[in-house]
């Protein structure tokens, strides 16, 4: 039975791409470990708790300029070279979070990570999109994430149970060594069938993306054309900002506090008695068990359905959902908005890693991407400081309240830009 969904899960997915998904989760096992581990090791190696945040976000700060340094470095010398470098880079900084010590030695490790993480997400991204069709790129880019963040639920859980066991030290150098296998296994990964990669034309077909299609196009109009792509590449990038900006990383940031303050510091749950940090944790917890199961269900949808309808109505249940915790005290309300969320989340991420592909050509893929990755990266890296600051000032509701308004102002972005069209030449 395993075998079974694991075989259909993999469906249609090249071996270099599974290759490459591979690599990178085994890379991510270190920087998992540092969310699950290193707040509750911060002291004994060296690290106030104050500067805790610091250390764990400058990766995503760091990326808002290396994921253009990828693009632009990748497109001269090629990505094999640099993707392989990475991994290798990768493997070491993880083993180098084991014997480091003190606020300055983590940090630089955490900014290299982040340039290596620009390169490895661009080949991953890259490698997805060449190894697909447009019928069928909302699959292979759900199924590529949902095994890429099997690295992060596994760093995660078995970071904290190996640093029981063994230790913080012996536990990073496990996952590096780990990691190296990773390298191995996408130094060998098979080269490019290229019969599954589409031609390359000159400007992407905006129109064609109501069928997830993209294909040579003509117009009397180019300019109006190129207008109109450029329109819908800035929609794709403000969603894929708003998403994680508001969707994501606002309501982590600030679950504990609205629980503490609408529910207490217990919280019966069926007949049990749970800690607000308990429950928070299992929220948290089971928001990217949902992304890795759902994932491929959605990124297939948007195949069958059209990337406007996932990718609405997902945006439309995240706009209630704010709307709902900004004001209810109900635990169930709260918790099933929560869920909503994650589902929301898992939704939207594949229908636009699929609508980047439906908007650019091979010859400008790599550069769109940068910038798209960035934006997310900007997104991840704004929303826990904007909603825990307007949480402090003005309150929790104010902070999801601005997360709807963010997520609304997406909605309208993206539907004024995806419904209009260039008319065909001769259309009457």
């Amino acid at each position: 039975m395993v075998r079974r969904r694991l075989a259909a899960l993999v469906e249609g997915m090249e071996a270099r791409l599974l290759a490459v998904a591979a690599a990178v989760a085994l890379s991510l096992l270190g920087d998992a470990t540092m969310y699950a581990v290193l707040p509750s090791r911060a002291e004994s190696v060296g690290v106030s708790v104050g500067l805790l945040g610091v250390i764990l976000s400058a990766n995503r700060f760091v990326r808002l300029l290396t994921n253009t340094w990828a693009g632009r470095i990748c497109d001269k010398h090629g990505r094999r070279i640099p993707f392989f470098a990475a991994l290798i880079v990768g493997a070491a900084i993880t083993a180098g979070y084991g014997v480091a010590r003190g606020f300055f030695a983590f940090l630089m490790l955490r900014i290299l990570w982040g340039f290596c993480w620009s390169f490895l997400r661009l080949e991953w991204y890259q490698t997805a999109y060449e190894t697909s069709s447009s019928s069928n790129i909302g699959r292979v880019m759900g199924t590529s994430q949902s095994i890429v963040r099997i690295g992060t639920l596994a760093g995660s859980v078995l970071g904290g149970v190996l640093t029981d066991a063994i230790g913080f030290s012996r536990a990073l150098f496990a996952f590096a060594a780990i990691g190296l296998t990773g390298a191995a296994v996408a130094a060998r990964r098979p080269p490019p069938r290229g019969a599954r990669c589409e031609p390359t034309s000159a400007i992407a077909d905006p129109d064609a993306i109501a069928d997830g299609d993209i294909a040579e196009y003509a117009t009397d109009d180019p300019p109006a054309h190129a207008r109109l792509l450029r329109a819908r590449r800035v929609a794709v990038c403000w969603v894929g900002f708003c998403s994680l900006f508001a969707i994501s990383s606002i309501v982590v940031a600030t679950l504990g506090r609205l629980l503490l303050v609408r529910l207490g510091a217990t919280i019966p749950v069926l007949g049990l008695t749970l800690g607000v940090a308990s429950l928070t944790g299992i929220l948290i917890g089971v928001r990217p068990g949902l992304s890795l199961v759902l994932s491929p269900v959605f990124g297939h949808a948007s195949d069958v359905l059209g990337r406007r309808l996932v990718i609405v109505a997902a945006l439309l249940v995240a706009i209630a959902c704010h709307v709902l915790l900004a004001g209810t005290t109900h635990l169930a309300l709260i918790v099933g908005a929560v869920l909503l969320l994650a589902v929301a989340a898992a939704a939207v991420a594949p229908a636009l890693d699929a609508t980047v592909r439906d908007l650019t050509t091979d010859r400008d893929r790599a550069r769109f991407v940068s910038t798209y990755v960035t934006l997310l990266d900007l997104g991840s890296a704004c929303g826990p400081l904007v909603g825990l600051a307007i949480a402090a000032a003005w309150g929790l509701a104010s902070a999801y309240l601005v997360a709807a308004a963010s997520v609304v102002s997406s909605a309208v972005v993206y539907l004024i830009a995806f419904r209009a069209r260039v008319e065909q030449p001769g259309a009457t």
